[in-house]
C-alpha cells in the first residue's frame, strides 16, 4: 500500500513539473522576462487553487452537481465545435 502511495505522489509530482515547466517555457518564448513568466505561472497556480476550492464547495451540492455536468459538457462541445469549423474553413479557402 505504501509503495503504491509513493509511486502516485511521484507520479503526479512528475507530470505537474513537466507541465509547469512547459507553461514558463512557452512564457519565455512569447517574450516575457524570467521574473514575469513566474509571476503569470503563481497566478496561474492560486487561480487553479480557488477553482478546485469552487468545485469542492459546490461539488458537494446535490443540485448543482447536474447544472455543473450540463455546463462542462456544453463548454466542451462548444469548444470542439468552434475549433472543427475553423479549421473546415481554412481547409475550404
Amino acid at each position: 500500500m505504501t509503495l503504491m502511495i509513493i509511486h502516485i505522489v511521484s507520479d503526479f509530482y512528475i507530470r505537474v513539473c513537466r507541465l509547469l515547466t512547459g507553461d514558463f517555457a512557452v512564457l519565455l518564448r512569447a517574450g516575457m522576462s524570467v521574473r514575469q513568466a513566474m509571476f503569470y505561472n503563481m497566478v496561474s497556480s492560486v487561480l487553479c487553487f480557488l477553482g478546485m476550492a469552487v468545485g469542492v464547495a459546490v461539488g458537494n451540492v446535490s443540485a448543482a452537481s447536474v447544472w455543473i455536468f450540463s455546463l462542462t459538457a456544453g463548454i466542451f462541445i462548444y469548444i470542439s465545435l468552434v475549433d472543427m469549423v475553423s479549421s473546415l474553413l481554412l481547409i475550404s479557402q
